[in-house]
């Protein structure tokens, strides 16, 4: 085998065992592979996302009572959610809020206007793909996974015995 001698020193092969080959017409190369199933905890070539995060479902509240239309609130909202409509502050597309409250920072009214708060109970969850495995595969991968944890973790607990028994 001939050596390939770059224009760059620097563009290389990471390894001497790649094969770097020029085919004629007709010839083919056959190539044998072995693949093997991991998991990003053990390292992260194996990690499907390249973005994971969730927050709390936001919940943005305008009393309209007490709102007296300035707009001091939307013009300090870094995602743009609030707008004015008929002379009152409406709230567009919750989600994209940031739960971050300048506009209730903003607000000259007491009580306040407008008030921002969280679901508890419900989540927006973000998960963006490194293209690898589509999101709703992965999604269904990490419940699968975290299933599994929590039988092994049942196991565990159901092995101990009790305060008590046997004596």
């Amino acid at each position: 085998m001939q050596e390939t001698i770059p224009e760059d020193p620097e563009t290389v092969p990471v390894s001497d065992k790649i094969p770097i080959v020029k085919l004629s017409s007709g010839q083919r190369i056959r190539l044998e592979a072995y693949a093997r199933l991991g998991r990003g905890k053990k390292h992260a070539k194996w990690q499907p996302v390249s973005l994971c995060i969730y927050k709390n479902y936001p919940r943005v509240k305008v009393y309209d009572e007490r709102c007296d239309g300035c707009g001091d609130c939307v013009e300090v909202c870094p995602e743009k959610i609030l707008h004015i409509e008929d002379g009152k502050v409406r709230v567009e597309d919750v989600e994209e809020c940031s739960l971050c409250s300048d506009c209730v920072k903003a607000c000259r009214k007491e009580p306040k206007a407008i008030e921002v708060s969280w679901d508890k109970n419900s989540f927006i969850l973000t998960l963006e793909s490194t293209g690898v495995l589509d999101p709703k595969r992965i999604f269904l991968e990490a419940i699968n996974i975290f299933n599994k944890k929590a039988e092994s973790f049942i196991r565990c607990l159901e092995e101990i015995e009790e305060p008590g028994e046997n004596g």
